[in-house]
């Protein structure tokens, strides 16, 4: 339900946490100057998509701000989640394609696997409470610093052999992992986890935030929970380019980590559309 909000004070806080990161870590502020901001109520949380002009939107939902994110380090924790789906261009990989047929075709398992590899690059004390972590699948054994392919093809095995239960924490998380109504279903998107798009969609699969999916979350959208988001997730490229987040370099068998360019190729989060969250 919608709330009232100051939006000149909103677009000061939100400007003010950026300054924060930027002042923490100046590796974020190239990525903050090619991200344009829109407050919105399109996700339940933040999310990140591909701009008409080239660079990305990052949509910070109203609400989930000013309630959900009081706390200045979870204000960090989410953009920086959001950017972080940008540095590993998870928003062009999510619509990676192999002979003719998306290589992710899961936006919803993409979207948790790209919450997995941006959220290990942020402080534990940013994330807010069921977030994605690797711990949240503890009889995966999941490896540290491994790039989004590695997280999806563990996952997608693992949601195959149990028959679509995932765990309660996977469900809970799109951009920065908005909790869960205990239906089975993204709250990103509030699509089925295990739904497959369509070959001729154009969703980005991923948010933490959670949301829907892409705008943060991951049809490539945290939810980033923040959302990935938990918004629908989804994202990123398949190339690499300088490496980011201290991942280690890919390697033939797709087990490796997330490398980042120094631009985004399209967006991050969890969303429709190419949009991803948290």
């Amino acid at each position: 339900m919608s709330t009232s909000y100051d939006s000149a004070k909103l677009q000061d806080q939100i400007s003010s946490t950026c300054i924060d990161l930027i002042m923490e870590d100046a590796f974020f502020g190239h990525f903050l100057l090619s991200i344009n901001r829109e407050i919105s109520e399109d996700g339940p949380t933040l999310w990140v998509r591909p701009s008409s002009d080239d660079k990305v939107l990052m949509g910070i939902n109203p609400n989930f701000w000013t309630t959900e994110l009081k706390k200045k380090d979870f204000r960090m924790g989410c953009i920086k989640h959001e950017v972080l789906h940008v540095v590993f261009k998870h928003l062009t990989r999510a619509q990676e394609r192999s002979g003719g047929r998306r290589q992710y075709p899961n936006a919803k398992l993409f979207n948790i696997a790209a919450d997995l590899v941006v959220n290990q690059y942020v402080e534990s004390s940013w994330l807010i409470d069921g977030a994605v972590k690797l711990q949240s699948f503890p009889d995966l054994n999941l490896r540290k610093e491994m790039d989004v392919s590695y997280y999806y093809n563990k996952l997608d095995d693992f949601y195959k052999d149990q028959m679509g239960n995932l765990p309660q924490e996977a469900q809970s998380s799109s951009d920065l992992g908005e909790s869960g109504d205990g239906t089975g279903k993204c709250p990103s998107c509030g699509k089925e986890i295990g739904e497959s798009d369509d070959e001729s969609g154009d969703e980005s699969g991923g948010g933490s935030g959670d949301s829907e999916d892409g705008e943060s979350s991951d049809e490539s959208g945290d939810e980033s929970g923040g959302g990935s988001g938990d918004s629908e997730d989804g994202e990123s490229s398949d190339e690499s380019g300088d490496e980011s987040g201290g991942g280690s370099g890919d390697s033939e068998d797709g087990e490796s980590s997330d490398e980042s360019g120094d631009e985004s190729g399209g967006g991050s989060g969890d969303s429709e559309d190419g949009e991803s969250s948290d």
